[in-house]
């Protein structure tokens, strides 16, 4: 994935450094983006800062960082929602990543934050116990493609639950646009509340199309998608759009993105990352009403936004060994970014793993470990996207560890089409607790605890009450365990995490 952000620096007259999409952003990577989710603008201020700086005194960078956070601290209405608000990146994006900052240092692990939206009381007056604009401010532009005609898909591989679909032939109808890719936590996250859209407004006019966008390479497998769309309930079209001629179109930098476009084909409004439900469906309901279609009887309460995410308190430390980890990464196109920009914060901090890119590497687990890294033992190979044990086994004695901080681990693992194989999880040293143990964990006749892993995508593996830290350990004897990424969660509503 290495250069899309390059790509679009380039159509912006401006070349930066390596650039890596990332999902999942952390509180320790760059850019802070949060803001783009929300306050689109904000990000290319301070990424312009970035550049100014070899053309500008120290002096006066520092005054226009100044003037970013003002405006930031301006711009923000009021938070809530799982996802940190600028200058902590966000976790609830996958997002394209400049250049490591050395001058960025978070003040706490995790803040958040949801767009403005509007609701009023039955009696018309503003409910001040949400986010609440006029309606004039949610028809304010905030997102650089807002107000201008929606670009026509394009460059897509195929189409599943569909045939091929142009923006042209729905001239006249509502249409959602949702950027995602299938392994993504943050996406999945957001579908329950696409799907009920669809379920609510598709009679009425609404079309919504899913342009699955892939990060790593085994999601631009039409199987692999078409059995993640059958495997969340998803029958809305589904293109793929594997060489993002889409995602640059509409200048995307981050999954899920959301886009709403009007009878007219003009690009009303634009949700990057978790959370905005509220405003999104407000915000179809107007657009549905703009077109002369009647939603009186569709009823919308926001208080019924009972999924929207809200972010465990204890999550929003200053502390980074205590701050909820970050999303970590195994391949090296998204660790070398890191590695080599100081100050060096990489998710995997052995040097032979920089050394020995696209080889089998013998790694050796220092005794000590800390939140916000992946620490390895044995051989592996060090591949691009992900990090594949190099040899088989017999006593479960390479492995790949972390501590963490978070209530839910989930694992990205790789699967070549052979048989099933079988990754042991500990935790602190013993298997899961059926209690902790999530959705895709199962247990043997020993109480040891595992995952079946037969296909490439995202497994659930630990769901605690609590915000708690811990050390997890997966092993497995098979050559063919593959580890693409870990994410984590600390919501406090649990049970839609």
């Amino acid at each position: 994935m290495v250069g899309h952000g390059n790509e679009q620096a380039q159509r912006n007259g401006r070349v930066h450094p390596p650039a890596v999409p990332l999902r999942g952003m952390d509180p320790y990577s760059w850019p802070p983006s949060r803001a783009a989710q929300e306050y689109h603008s904000v990000p290319q201020i301070v990424v312009e800062t970035m550049h100014l700086k070899s053309q500008a005194s120290n002096a006066s960078v520092a005054f226009l960082l100044a003037v970013c956070v003002a405006g930031l601290v301006i711009t923000v209405v009021t938070a809530c929602g799982e996802d940190p608000a600028s200058p902590v990146p966000s976790p609830s994006v996958r997002s394209i990543v400049e250049t490591p900052s050395p001058s960025v240092v978070p003040d706490d692990g995790e803040s958040e934050e949801v767009r403005p939206v509007i609701v009023t009381d039955t009696d018309g007056t503003e409910d001040d116990s949400l986010d609440v604009v006029t309606e004039e401010d949610l028809l304010n532009t905030t997102h650089p493609l807002e107000g201008s005609s929606a670009p026509e898909l394009t460059g897509l591989a195929s189409w599943i639950s569909s045939d091929p679909v142009t923006l042209a032939s729905l001239q006249g109808k509502i249409i959602l646009i949702d950027f995602w890719t299938y392994s993504c936590i943050n996406c999945i996250r957001t579908l329950p509340f696409i799907l009920e859209w669809q379920e609510k407004y598709e009679p009425l006019g609404l079309r919504i199309i899913g342009v699955h966008t892939p990060e790593f390479d085994f999601e631009k497998d039409v199987e692999n998608v078409s059995a993640a769309v059958e495997r969340f309930g998803i029958d809305y079209p589904v293109a793929l759009d594997n060489d993002r001629k889409t995602w640059d179109a509409f200048g995307v930098t981050a999954w899920p993105a959301k886009y709403l476009i009007d009878a007219e084909g003009v690009i009303r409004y634009a949700e990057v990352g978790e959370g905005g439900y509220v405003a999104m469906e407000q915000t179809i309901r107007h657009w549905l009403g703009q077109a002369g279609i009647d939603i009186s009887s569709v009823p919308f309460e926001p208080e019924d936004y009972h999924l929207d995410p809200e972010i465990d308190r204890a999550g929003r430390v200053g502390d980074r060994e205590l701050a909820r980890t970050r999303e970590i990464y195994a391949g090296y196109r998204k660790n070398l970014p890191f590695h080599r920009f100081p100050p060096p914060d990489p998710w995997v901090l052995y040097e032979q793993f920089y050394e020995g890119l696209d080889t089998d590497v013998s790694f050796e687990d220092v005794q000590e470990h800390e939140n916000q890294h992946l620490y390895i033992q044995g051989l592996w190979h060090v591949g691009p996207e992900s990090l594949t044990h190099a040899r088989s086994t017999e006593e479960f004695e390479d492995y790949l560890a972390i501590k963490y901080n978070a209530k839910t681990v989930n694992a990205v693992l790789g699967h070549d089409g052979a048989a099933p194989y079988r990754v042991r999880i500990t935790l602190d040293g013993m298997p899961l607790s059926p209690d902790d143990a999530d959705t895709d964990v199962r247990f043997d006749d020993m109480g040891n605890s595992y995952l079946h892993v037969d296909q490439s995508r995202m497994y659930r593996l630990i769901r605690t009450t609590e915000y708690e830290q811990h050390e997890l350990q997966l092993s497995s004897n098979s050559d063919r365990f593959e580890l693409f990424t870990f994410t984590f969660g600390a919501y406090e509503n649990l049970e839609d995490n």
